[in-house]
């Protein structure tokens, strides 16, 4: 099955400071005032990021870029118990 709405939900980033896709914005029925919750996982499934408020903020602190552009998976929980998810990656 093919989520057709998770397409609006930006699947790249470059956190490199330039004031340009520097942080992952999403459509804003899933931020602050919507009830959603917003999960990142690394590569790992460590969660690195979660918010019942999200700000489009993320991420909030340099992302370290070893030899390769860093994945990681999203999980977003809106009130009516839908769920979207996806990978986000970061190119520098």
């Amino acid at each position: 099955v093919i989520d057709l709405n998770v397409v609006k939900i930006p699947n790249l980033i470059s956190p490199n400071a330039d004031g340009i896709n520097d942080t992952w914005v999403i459509p804003q029925e899933y931020c602050v005032g919507s009830g959603a919750s917003v999960q990142i996982r690394n590569a790992n499934g460590q969660v690195v990021f979660s918010s019942e408020n999200y700000l489009n903020n993320w991420p909030e602190i340099p992302i370290d870029f070893t030899y390769i552009n860093p994945v990681y998976y999203y999980i977003i929980k809106t009130t009516d118990g839908t769920e979207k998810k996806g990978s986000i990656t970061l190119v520098k």
